[in-house]
Formats: structure tokens, C-alpha cells, sequence
């Protein structure tokens, strides 16, 4: 997966536009990953209560060592049901 594909995506569905949908957004990225530099920045510049950013420490793009992927499970179980909880209040 390279640049071309992620400007591929964006063109699709730019961030902003994913706003307009009106639901909590996941977005995990690992702090090894050289490929996704430019989308943390911009995930984090999108500053609303919609979107929540979690980083695996040292994971690369695959994540592709077991405690990454148990780390992306775990945080991501505690997302959904945080935001089940969030939208029935």
C-alpha cells in the first residue's frame, strides 16, 4: 500500500467529509509506521469529539507482531463500547 493508494482513498472519502457522517470514527495507527505520517497529522487536525485517534506504540503499518495486535483488539473493544455507552446517553 503506497502513497497512490492512500490519495486514492482520500479523494474517495477525504476526513472532513467522513465528519458529515455524524458517528464516532476509530482511526489506529502505529507510531512505526512511516507510511501513515501525513494521515495522523491530518486525523488529529480534525480536532472534534467524533474522532478518536489511538496509536500503538513502535507498530509498524501491518501491525504484525502479536502485542500489537492484541493492543489493536483491546483499544479497539474499549472504543466500540465507550461509544455504544456515548450513544445511548
Amino acid at each position: 500500500m503506497g502513497v497512490e493508494y492512500l490519495s486514492e482513498v482520500n479523494e474517495d472519502l477525504p476526513l472532513g467529509k467522513m465528519l458529515d457522517l455524524n458517528i464516532p470514527i476509530l482511526f489506529v495507527f502505529g507510531t512505526g509506521d512511516r507510511y501513515t505520517e501525513s494521515s495522523r497529522r491530518a486525523v488529529q487536525e480534525l480536532n472534534s469529539d467524533l474522532v478518536s485517534c489511538i496509536e500503538i506504540p513502535d507498530a509498524n503499518h501491518l501491525f504484525n507482531r502479536r502485542e500489537w495486535v492484541d493492543q489493536v483488539n483491546t483499544n479497539t473493544i474499549e472504543w466500540i463500547t465507550k461509544s455504544c455507552k456515548t450513544l445511548d446517553s
